[in-house]
């Protein structure tokens, strides 16, 4: 069996490290690149929610304005 020079066995390359780095930087980019989307999706769905709430709130003050029936039964069980 041959024998290693023990001096070439010692440490990390430069070219091992850049590429290292050069890996850890791709993974980085794409975590902060999912990062953002996640936050405008977010915005989103904020944003439909709230018109979701606004529409509802609408229409209950819709029906109650025409059956005032309603009004005074949501009163009721409320007191």
């Amino acid at each position: 069996m041959p024998r290693l020079n023990k001096s070439r066995q010692v440490g990390m390359t430069l070219i091992e490290v850049l590429i290292a780095l050069l890996i850890l930087f791709i993974s980085l980019l794409g975590s902060a690149g999912m990062q953002l989307n996640a936050l405008k999706y977010t915005t989103s769905a904020l944003t439909s929610t709230q018109a979701s709430f606004i529409a509802y709130s609408t229409r209950d003050q819709v029906r109650a304005a025409v059956n005032p029936t309603l009004n005074r039964h949501a009163t009721a069980k409320a007191s």
